[in-house]
């Protein structure tokens, strides 16, 4: 385990690379963030060597990215970011970045705990699979607090077993 800088967590939407890098090594980080999309293009571009000689360069490691598949939207939205995730992930695993992350709401104002559960397992699983295709792995963060649990009709995952339990569902 590294301490590694988060933009998106911070509010930074629009730090290129470099700028991420740059702010990681002011900040003493050991490494930083990717955004998978960006390190595509430029992967594509033929840019592969240079993204690992300017984090090495700073000292910076890569370190995880955020999920980038819209798996809490409509279905054909859900559908075509999946379609995406393949290319993502095999860019981010090139650079070494194989830690991939989302996190999910405690309740659900339109889904009982049953079919939450259900929706839940059908949009990770094949994330999880495209993920695991190209040497990634998916971690989910429940969020746990009771007061933000008890603003929803429905109850969800919101305790370290019932997610041991979810993650046993979706899969390796």
């Amino acid at each position: 385990m590294f301490r590694a800088l988060s933009p998106g967590a911070i509010g930074v939407r629009a730090a290129s690379l470099e700028e991420a890098v740059r702010a990681a090594t002011i900040g003493g980080f050991e490494g930083v963030e990717i955004s998978p999309a960006e390190i595509a293009v430029r992967i594509e571009a033929g840019e592969l060597d240079a993204i690992r000689a300017t984090m090495i360069a700073a000292g910076v490691r890569p370190a995880g990215w955020g999920l980038p598949v819209n798996w809490r939207g409509e279905e054909a939205d859900w559908r075509n970011s999946l379609g995406e995730l393949p290319r993502l992930a095999k860019a981010a695993s090139a650079l070494g970045a194989n830690r991939v992350s989302t996190w999910i709401m405690p309740g659900s104002n339109e889904r009982n705990f049953d079919s939450n559960l259900r929706f839940h397992v059908e949009r990770f699983r094949p994330a999880a699979d495209i993920l695991g295709e190209h040497g990634c792995s998916l971690g989910l963060e429940f969020i746990g607090p009771k007061t933000l649990r008890d603003s929803h009709r429905f109850p969800f995952v919101h305790t370290i077993e019932a997610m041991l339990d979810l993650g046993e569902r979706i899969g390796p």
